[in-house]
Parts: structure tokens; sequence; C-alpha cells
């Protein structure tokens, strides 16, 4: 398990069918793009009061997310 912080990119390594979340931290994070994650995301606006970015679960062994702005708190579960 990791928590980390997102102000442009990232990359999640780990096992498809990990759960990774993308929680807005301290207001709203545009421009939100992910790839390898089961319900993807392209150009989103996510909400800290919204759960659009919760329990999204990994298709591959490496996901990328990406912002254009704002502050994302990832975190990654690894499975079994």
């Amino acid at each position: 398990e990791e928590i980390f912080f997102c102000r442009d990119q990232a990359k999640v390594e780990g096992r498809s069918g990990d759960i990774v979340s993308l929680i807005p931290w301290q207001g709203e994070v545009t421009g939100v793009f992910t790839e390898n994650l089961r319900w993807h995301l392209h150009h989103e606006t996510l909400y800290p009061e919204k759960t659009r970015g919760i329990s999204n679960e990994m298709t591959a062994d490496v996901a990328t997310v990406s912002i254009k702005s704002g502050l994302l708190l990832i975190t990654h579960i690894t499975g079994n």
C-alpha cells in the first residue's frame, strides 16, 4: 500500500487488479487523464465532495495519471 501526492504526472507500479484512488486535495483538480485504469478519465475535473476518482482498478502492471492543475492524493492498495 502507498499514498502520495501528484502535481503533474505520476506512475503507479503494481499489478492488474490493484485498487487506485484519486482524491482531490485542497480544491478541484482539472485536466485529469489516466491510462491503464478500468474507468478511464480523459481531461476530467475531480471535486473534493464527489467520489468520481475513488476505487479504480489497474488493468496493467503500471498505471499513469496526469493533471493540469491542482493537487491530487493518490492511494494504491495492492491485491493479494
